[in-house]
């Protein structure tokens, strides 16, 4: 319920059913969902812009699945850490995060995060004017997603060739593309509940 009420941005709501079922899982001793409570809340302190929060919480999340040795756990704490250093500004913090999770993400076989991880690391290249490299890490995100992945991926890889579009100047294109990915993300995302 929680990550329903977050994709329709119900923000406090699903930060309190979050923040209980951490603490039941705690009390439980159940580390594990805790650990998946700790990664979708980190999501909810992004959207909440309370970086700081959620800076604190990835950091701490990382630290137990890595004391777990739960390594899709470490590559979902990864990524989050490389989200928060793009909400931050922190380019190289968010590429450093990126890949070490995109390395995790390929030797556990999950092209759907190896996709979104890609899709990142294909953004952060245009911040920092590679737009070669954006390439070839959004082709490779496209090429994922359209051979394992849903309709989210190809969304976020569309939505970021759009913004590599626009960087070099070709703005129909741009909007082209970040149409196609509104459009698959409408049909995701409906604003009922």
């Amino acid at each position: 319920l929680a990550r329903v009420l977050d994709w329709h941005q119900e923000f406090p709501r699903a930060r309190s059913l979050l923040e209980r079922a951490r603490t039941i899982n705690r009390e439980l001793g159940n580390k594990t969902p805790e650990l998946h409570n700790m990664s979708n809340l980190v999501n909810v302190l992004r959207e909440q812009h309370e970086f700081a929060a959620a800076l604190a919480l990835a950091e701490e999340g990382l630290e137990s699945s890595r004391s777990l040795t739960d390594r899709w756990l470490e590559a979902i704490f990864l990524y989050l850490l490389g989200r928060v250093a793009i909400d931050r500004g922190d380019v190289g913090a968010a590429r450093k995060f990126n890949d070490h999770a995109l390395a995790i993400f390929r030797e556990l076989a999950m092209p759907d995060w190896q996709s979104f991880s890609l899709v990142k690391l294909g953004f952060l290249a245009v911040v920092g004017g590679d737009t070669a490299s954006a390439r070839c890490y959004l082709a490779e995100a496209v090429d994922i997603s359209r051979r394992f992945g849903g309709r989210l991926n190809l969304a976020e890889c569309f939505s970021a060739m759009g913004v590599l579009a626009s960087h070099m100047g070709q703005h129909e294109r741009a909007a082209r593309l970040w149409g196609v990915a509104e459009g698959l993300l409408g049909t995701l995302f409906s604003t009922d509940i």
